[in-house]
């Protein structure tokens, strides 16, 4: 099935690149232009590259920007912390060596 017409991407030629260490929808981008075109095919490609993807794998540092969306990750609740601004900011670890017994 064709997921991105502009640069006619089928979800085969998204899971050839998974296969092939595809680690992030950014790297799937760069190989394939999916999704940079029109944009209307985005969020659906991002879905099918995380549906294949090892876990792990992030989706776009910002698959929303540009379009006033903010993260595609955030909006869905799935948001791992990558590099976008809209990423929930973590607390960092407790540090093992002042922790008491």
């Amino acid at each position: 099935m064709i997921i991105c017409l502009c640069h006619r991407v089928s979800d085969r030629d998204i899971a050839r690149e998974v296969d092939r260490g595809c680690a992030d929808f950014d790297e799937l981008q760069e190989r394939t232009r999916t999704g940079t075109g029109c944009g209307a095919c985005l969020e659906f490609a991002q879905e099918h590259f995380e549906s294949l993807a090892p876990a792990g794998a992030q989706g776009s540092a910002c698959a929303g920007a540009g379009s006033g969306g903010g993260c595609a990750g955030v909006r869905r609740g799935a948001c791992s912390g990558h590099a976008c601004s809209d990423a929930p900011r973590r607390a960092p670890a407790p540090d093992p060596a002042s922790a008491t017994a």
